[in-house]
């Protein structure tokens, strides 16, 4: 179930990889962990008499330290690793071989794989080639680096066990920025002692989408025929909108175990210090 995250619907919000990183939250907690660990040096090692030393000379040595395929450096394909550990749970490369020899790692995006579950519990994968044919990938071709597991196979993806806090988070930040397109006014609704017509209501509304958005803030409707005013919906003030903005803030960095400090999220109190 947990590769059905595509289809995840949250607070009336689609919550997948790209909804999720349009959250600035989201976004520097992913970079953050991807950058740091992507840049770190990763080193094969051999023992020996004299103790632990470097394998330079191994042939998986400039594959994982350098570079991994044609495409990537070590430090982009590591990101791209980590990025999809965090948010997919898993991170599936597949091996590129030279008879039986490994020569490569190709980082598989996860937009383009489709995986099926099978009866026995287990999986079969698809790839979406460049030429957009479909390939079945060999279980003997895959590197999967599972994130947090509960199988210890396979990774469960936080897009799906988070998409209650990331949907809540995409529906403040789609309420806040209705509000400030709407030139911060509340939602106003016009009340009269007749019935208009069809081409009446049309030219009301024309005329008052000219006046409306945050670069027509102050401009006035003419109320003419006895026609009344009044505000509905809650302003942001009583929808606490903003205070909710911020505590999704904190939110999202407890599903990828950062501090809010360390993604620019200030406030009076913060342990990051000691």
């Amino acid at each position: 179930a947990f590769w059905s995250e595509w289809n995840t619907k949250a607070a009336g919000q689609n919550v997948n990889e790209q909804s999720i990183l349009s959250l600035s939250a989201a976004w520097a907690c992913v970079r953050l962990i991807s950058e740091t660990i992507g840049t770190l040096p990763l080193h094969l090692y051999e023992r020996t008499p004299d103790g632990r030393k470097q394998a330079t000379n191994h042939p998986l040595y400039s594959i994982i330290h350098q570079r991994p395929n044609i495409d990537s450096t070590a430090t982009t394909y590591w990101e791209s690793e980590v990025a999809s550990m965090l948010l997919h749970g898993n991170a599936i490369s597949r091996k590129l071989m030279i008879g039986n020899r490994i020569v490569g790692l190709e980082y598989l995006p996860w937009y383009r794989l489709s995986i099926q579950k099978l009866g026995n519990g287990d999986y079969k994968i698809y790839y979406i080639e460049k030429d957009n044919t479909r390939t079945l990938l060999d279980n003997k071709e895959i590197f999967n680096i599972p994130g947090f597991s509960l199988n210890g196979k396979w990774g469960i993806s936080a897009i799906r066990y988070g998409a209650s806090v990331f949907g809540s988070a995409l529906a403040s930040n789609t309420a806040a920025n209705s509000t400030f397109e709407n030139g911060l006014s509340p939602t106003v609704a016009f009340q009269m002692d007749r019935v208009l017509n069809k081409e009446q209501r049309e030219d009301f509304r024309t005329g008052l989408e000219s006046i409306m958005g945050a670069l027509n803030a102050g401009k006035s409707p003419l109320l003419e025929g006895g026609m009344k005013a009044q505000t509905i919906g809650i302003p942001p003030k009583d929808a606490q909108l903003f205070d909710s903005r911020a505590f999704s803030v904190e939110e999202v960095c407890r599903w990828f175990g950062v501090d809010p400090s360390m993604v620019g999220h200030g406030n009076a109190v913060s342990n990051w210090g000691t």
